[in-house]
């Protein structure tokens, strides 16, 4: 079957006569107001309202329903309540509609079908409403006190650099010798030299000897002092007693013999006398010796020696710092000190 379609004449003239009356109705009842008289408007609940041509036998696709055009929140709904006289009313307040019998109508609510037939009603007026008192908030309770913080303890102080570290001393080993264990004084002499023909060149041993040989020589050459003569015998005998039973030592030996005089061994000159460490009674070991007894033992060892036409003796050293091999006569200021105090205590 062929589809009618309503004429587009026809629709705009429907949409123009629904105008007009609203507008004509407005202005009437707005009239009204305005002469003092009561007006009661009613809203009545106008059924939905049919598309245009719903009643088409011919369409058979009919338009979709108003209620898809619905706003995006509705209208409040209206009360039906009896609009005040005008000389009550303030200019702003809103003219209701009555019906035909000049009663108010009880409102109805606004549905999405009938918002496009239904007069736009102002929004009422909200006055904002005073804020409720907050209540009071819940008293704390009061902060414990803090503790006061514990003291620091100081910072250790940097320990200074204390250096190389010494190792302890170590005495050097002290060995008494009894008078009955020194050869006679006859005999060192042969002694030594027989030693030093048998010991291997290029030893220790041989070394010691050349040099103590060598100092005896010295020592009984023409016109040396007699004191010096006398230390070469005592050296002689302690150095005969020591190779006799034992090699070279291999660090330094201190040596005490039977008259308290101490001698000390140096690599490459053997056992000598020591007047410093003799008179000092170093370590003790000629403590039971008195002074005068230390005195008599030294006073043969004392070397004549001259300036100008002074006369004078010294206690004598024969080995030279940086020669080992060198033998020289020298007197230490150390040694000539400590003889004089030994000598006034003696005498």
């Amino acid at each position: 079957m062929q589809r009618r379609r309503t004429s587009p004449a026809l629709t705009l003239a429907a949409l123009v006569s629904i105008i007009v009356a609203s507008v004509a109705g407005g202005w009437f009842i707005a009239a009204q107001v305005a002469d003092g008289e009561s007006v009661m408007v009613v809203v009545a609940a106008d059924p939905s309202e049919p598309t245009y041509d719903a009643g088409d036998p011919m369409d058979a696709e009919p338009l979709p329903p108003v209620a898809e055009l619905q706003p995006e929140a509705p209208p409040p709904t209206l009360r039906a309540d009896v609009i005040e006289p005008a000389a009550a009313r303030t200019p702003s307040s809103t003219p209701r509609r009555t019906n035909d019998a000049g009663s108010v109508a009880s409102p109805s609510p606004v549905t999405p079908e009938t918002a496009s037939t239904t007069d736009p009603q102002p929004e009422p007026s909200t006055t904002p409403s005073a804020p409720e008192p907050k209540s009071p908030p819940a008293p704390r309770a009061p902060a414990p006190p803090k503790a006061p913080p514990a003291p620091k303890a100081p910072a250790p102080k940097a320990k200074a650099d204390p250096g190389p570290v010494l190792a302890p001393y170590d005495p050097p080993p002290a060995i008494g010798i009894a008078a009955e264990a020194l050869p006679a004084e006859g005999q060192a002499w042969t002694l030594l030299t027989a030693m030093r023909r048998r010991a291997a060149a290029g030893s220790q041993e041989r070394a010691d000897l050349d040099w103590l040989i060598g100092f005896a020589r010295s020592a009984a050459s023409p016109g040396a002092p007699q004191g010096r003569q006398a230390t070469a015998r005592r050296a002689l005998r302690v150095n005969a007693w020591w190779y006799q039973r034992r090699a070279a030592p291999g660090e330094r030996v201190i040596a005490r013999d039977p008259d308290g005089v101490i001698l000390t061994y140096k690599r490459g000159h053997g056992f000598m006398v020591n007047p410093v460490a003799t008179i000092g009674r170093w370590r003790d070991l000629n403590d039971a010796w008195t002074p005068a007894q230390l005195a008599e033992s030294l006073l043969p060892m004392l070397a004549g020696r001259a300036n100008g036409q002074i006369d004078w003796a010294a206690l004598e050293y024969f080995d030279v710092p940086g020669e080992p091999s060198a033998v020289r006569p020298g007197v230490s200021g150390m040694a000539q000190a400590r003889a004089t105090s030994l000598y006034a205590k003696a005498w």
